[in-house]
């Protein structure tokens, strides 16, 4: 049986040691790919992420074309919210939460066609479960928080089978 691991951070907003930090733990768990949900800011920082497969959301403080520039040298994807993606079989749904993001995330999660719900933006943690589908906020990574997580901050490995 293969096990899959996604890192999903938000809200780096420039913040190196945490970018650094949680890529690191990344790294140990055998994360195979990253998603995040918006608001890297400085498109100098995705250089961060190279060593791993990475698709960024658009934030309200990212510029697109900037990003996308940055993300192509280490080939990573940039995408304005929603983002629909398939991960080793299972539906993502990710949106930074600003302009209405927010909301789609509750759509999305509520419809239950998605597995996985993630979004940023609020720095707030979240996460809740419906029969077959999850919602999360990562909180913000700027401040240390990073997926998956408790409320009281602390990190799990989330693999496929967390979905089934």
């Amino acid at each position: 049986m293969n096990f899959f691991s996604l890192g999903i951070v938000s809200d780096s907003h420039n913040n190196d040691y945490a970018i650094q930090a949680a890529l690191n733990v990344f790294k140990r768990h055998g994360v195979d790919q990253v998603v995040h949900c918006g608001d890297v800011v400085s498109p100098e920082h995705v250089k961060y992420f190279s060593d791993f497969k990475t698709t960024f959301v658009v934030g309200n403080n990212d510029d697109e074309a900037e990003l996308a520039v940055e993300a192509a040298k280490i080939g990573a994807v940039v995408l304005p919210q929603p983002v629909c993606l398939d991960w080793h079989g299972k539906k993502l749904f990710l949106v930074h939460g600003h302009d209405g993001g927010k909301d789609a995330a509750e759509t999305a999660f509520r419809s239950g066609d998605w597995d996985l719900v993630c979004y940023g933006h609020t720095h707030i943690a979240d996460l809740r479960e419906i029969p077959g589908t999850i919602i999360l906020n990562p909180g913000a990574l700027r401040n240390g928080d990073f997926c998956i997580f408790t409320g009281a901050g602390v990190l799990h490995r989330m693999n496929i089978e967390d979905f089934e």
